[in-house]
């Protein structure tokens, strides 16, 4: 695990917007991953040379998304911002071994970025047609209470409820699908939630084990 100054963890929070409670962690990702001096051609290579002639004992440096991040073996001492044409050309500056591996791991960052966003705009969207639903079943559904919602898949929600009929009845409240699919464009599926032995939950229960 490297360490860091005082300096780098304060340019990393200006230059990339990284807390001081993540740094060490992110810098630790920049090793692993970064593109090594040794690596580098051109221009990207002359910039690193006159900074390990600079510093004199950065001779761990590393090129990570658009910064030169300066090591003195795992020490990291501070980060520079590269000109934006080094991060638009890596081609011509970085050999092809390197470069590949290098975007191969940025491509698997950005697919595990993108599903992060997708499963919070998710969370977001079902917490929406909970507090719609839950409003819509209190005038509309007075036997029933709403549970719960969650994406089951891409555009498909489950919607969880419980009811003081002891059969499965989720066919009576199809309105309550139909509200959802008309104001939220999304499939639904209505699932009676059951206790341990497999019986229905009354409502009487759900609110014992909701306090």
């Amino acid at each position: 695990m490297p360490n860091l100054t005082h300096h780098s963890k304060r340019r990393m929070h200006e230059r990339i917007g990284i807390t001081r409670g993540n740094a060490k962690k992110y810098a630790k990702k920049v090793l692993e991953n970064g593109i090594h001096h040794k690596d580098t051609t051109g221009e990207l290579n002359l910039w690193m040379n006159r900074e390990f002639l600079r510093h004199g004992s950065a001779n761990n440096m590393r090129y990570y998304a658009g910064n030169l991040y300066i090591f003195s073996d795992l020490l990291l001492i501070t980060v520079l911002k590269a000109r934006p044409e080094i991060e638009n050309n890596l081609s011509e500056y970085v050999v092809p071994d390197a470069l590949k591996k290098y975007r191969q791991h940025r491509a698997s960052k950005d697919r595990k970025t993108k599903e992060q966003m997708k499963k919070i705009e998710q969370q977001e969207i079902a917490s929406n047609i909970l507090e719609a639903v839950r409003n819509y079943a209190e005038s509309e559904e007075k036997d029933i209470t709403i549970c719960n919602v969650c994406f089951i898949r891409d555009y498909v929600v489950r919607v969880t409820y419980v009811s003081d009929s002891n059969v499965k009845d989720w066919h009576k409240h199809t309105d309550i699908i139909t509200f959802i699919k008309e104001y939220f464009y999304v499939g639904v599926y209505l699932t009676k939630i059951k206790n341990k032995e497999g019986k229905y939950v009354t409502r009487e229960e759900w609110n014992k084990l909701r306090k």
